[in-house]
């Protein structure tokens, strides 16, 4: 650009130039490089005219801090009533934590107009947060006592398939109820329309109801089961009468204990918990026992026959019919044929073809009694386990189940009693074998004719 002189002959420098000028930083003499004008810490601690005056470079908060880290969202609140449990997640955001560079001072630099805070909470929405948690727990309160009409419809309609023959004793079959919903499928089976479906559950049906689990289930006994349920009854019922003929002034007080128990049979047996409902269980038979000062009501020794059941089922069912809090069982006794189950299925696979390639399995009897534990629990304690027929479905003539009058009183009369109980009651393996093979020729009999209807 050509330069232009005053009269004095001074160069004009025009005022563009002068502008560039004062943009242009002075070089450091010793690299070239440019420097800035001011340094950070001049810069940032002028006075704001001071300050003014200089060019200035906006910081970004955003690119001069890490971004802030954001919490992973809380695990939701589980909320338990009763054996329900809802879940319900609420959460309150956070205000980011802002870490500065280290290289930067002060530790955090405002753009004009900008908000001090980051996150600008509505504390009113903070502050209701509590109120709106006891809403969510009273609305979930009410929503869980609610009995759903619908489970406790398919519940009924599980018990007309039984009665129509729609379901076998094969299989257990079960449908999930709330503690609300088992108390309103009584009260539903009560009513005039349903009295035929409310019968055949009482007397053809064994049923159980757990409140832990909210479970309702049904199973069909088979002609096995009745076989080994009436032994047993015949047996206690001889070897009662047989007490009954002791002298009296020598065993009084066992006549009278012999005299006392009764069959209760299939019925429904209570069970009490701590909390809540209390269970249900219907055993393959049992046995109680009258006039007691205490006025006992349930049974005070149950029967339990495991077809379909498994073992560790069955070792379950004789814990809660012993441990419940206020259970008056005592005595658990059962006979477990699963395994013959199992060859009975492998069995039907082959269609009975031929008698001699019927397979068969082992089967034994178990006895719990209630003991005490430390710190005074009560426990189910398994006091005998043996097979009584081997592999092959032969007897085992050495094993024997052997029970005492004290299994079939209750614990207040039991600790008034002195001296002996009497001779105890016996059921040999073979008697055992006799009446499970008579069961189990009829149940292959049966089999046959409807795997014989379906392919018809």
């Amino acid at each position: 650009m050509p330069k232009l002189e005053d009269e004095t002959g001074d160069t004009i420098t025009s005022s563009i130039e002068q502008k560039a000028r004062s943009r242009t930083p002075p070089r450091d003499t010793t690299s070239g490089l440019l420097t800035p004008p001011h340094s950070p810490k001049t810069r940032l601690g002028e006075p704001a005219e001071s300050h003014a005056e200089h060019s200035t470079r906006t910081i970004n908060v955003r690119d001069s801090y890490p971004s802030p880290s954001i919490s992973p969202k809380p695990p939701p609140t589980r909320l338990r009533i009763g054996h329900d449990e809802l879940e319900i997640t609420a959460s309150v955001p956070k205000k980011p934590i802002l870490k500065a560079s280290p290289s930067l001072e002060p530790s955090f630099v405002q753009e004009p107009g900008m908000n001090r805070e980051p996150d600008n909470l509505d504390q009113g929405v903070v502050g209701k947060m509590p109120d709106l948690f006891r809403s969510l727990v009273n609305l979930a309160i009410q929503i869980l006592s609610r009995p759903s009409e619908a489970r406790v419809q398919r519940a009924i309609d599980l018990i007309k398939d039984a009665q129509d023959k729609r379901c076998t004793g094969e299989q257990h079959r079960w449908r999930k109820l709330s503690a609300a919903e088992y108390r309103r499928l009584l009260e539903r089976l009560e009513e005039p329309g349903n009295a035929s479906v409310q019968s055949f559950l009482e007397d053809y049906l064994r049923f159980d109801y757990t409140q832990s689990k909210k479970r309702f289930e049904i199973r069909m006994p088979t002609i096995i089961h009745e076989r080994i349920v009436g032994l047993i009854n015949e047996k206690v019922s001889v070897w009662k009468h047989e007490l009954g003929k002791l002298d009296i002034d020598a065993a009084g007080d066992v006549i009278a204990a012999a005299n006392s128990i009764m069959p209760s049979g299939a019925a429904n047996i209570e069970l009490p918990q701590a909390l809540g409902e209390a269970d249900t269980q219907s055993p393959d038979t049992s046995w109680g026992h009258m006039s007691c000062e205490l006025q006992c009501e349930s049974a005070t020794i149950a029967f339990e026959v495991a077809w379909t059941q498994s073992t560790q089922k069955l070792r379950e069912k004789a814990r809660r019919y012993i441990c419940a809090p206020k259970s008056e069982v005592r005595v658990v006794v059962g006979l477990d044929l699963h395994d013959m189950y199992l060859a009975e299925l492998r069995n039907q696979k082959r269609g009975y073809s031929l008698d001699q390639e019927n397979e068969t399995a082992q089967a034994r009897f178990s006895v719990w009694r209630a003991v005490i534990r430390s710190g005074n629990k009560k426990d189910a304690g398994l006091v005998h386990e043996e097979a009584f027929r081997d592999a092959t479905g032969s007897r085992i003539a050495s094993a024997k189940l052997q029970l005492s009058l004290e299994d079939f009183i209750c614990r207040g009369m039991l600790e008034s009693h002195e001296g002996d109980f009497g001779e105890p009651l016996l059921i040999s393996s073979e008697d055992l074998c006799k009446y499970i093979e008579d069961g189990l020729d009829m149940y292959r009999k049966k089999k046959k004719r409807e795997m014989e209807l379906e392919l018809a």
